[in-house]
């Protein structure tokens, strides 16, 4: 069966077949997931998702960013993990409405293809990536940032042993 959502993009049609989600985005290719490759999915409260965000005024950001901002107070999102061709660990994640036409029937569809695959609801989103196992932020982040200081470290020692062992160099480097 198929069912429109708007997001702050433009609408995205899902389609849940016997081959599998097939998801067609704006201006994008279609995405096909294979049920068999699905490992997980649930639903995480969208992030902006706060009611103080629909105090603030329309002209403190700009027309897309407002939109986006107060798109994520009245939606949840969905977030599809799945296992790619080469077998690598990837995300979907969609932005469904709360107060939607579609919604219950198209998640009830969902639940029913994915059966104890089907993760109802998480506090957050780390806690959603978690239970799905997918990898979070602090995975990429901090191995990234240890790399960037012994990378930096290692350029500036090397570029203390030039300007030691290289005198034209080191002429360069005090003139300026």
């Amino acid at each position: 069966m198929s069912y429109t959502f708007p997001t702050p993009t433009g609408e995205i049609e899902m389609n849940a077949t016997d081959q599998g989600l097939q998801i067609e985005q704006p201006m994008r290719r279609m995405i096909i997931i294979r049920w068999d490759r699905i490992t997980g999915a649930g639903l995480v409260k969208a992030p902006g998702g706060s009611e103080s965000i629909k105090q603030i005024p329309m002209a403190v950001f700009p027309p897309g960013i407002a939109r986006a901002a107060r798109f994520g107070v009245n939606s949840q999102q969905l977030v599809v993990a799945y296992r790619s061709e080469r077998g690598k660990r990837k995300r979907f994640v969609l932005m469904v409405p709360l107060k939607h036409e579609d919604r219950e029937a198209f998640l009830d569809e969902i639940q029913r293809w994915l059966g104890d695959r089907w993760i109802v609801e998480a506090r957050s989103y780390s806690e959603l990536c978690k239970r799905l196992g997918l990898p979070s932020l602090y995975g990429i982040a901090i191995p990234m940032t240890i790399l960037l200081f012994v990378v930096s470290g290692l350029l500036l020692f090397g570029w203390w042993v030039l300007l030691d062992t290289v005198p034209f160099i080191g002429l360069i480097h005090r003139f300026f």
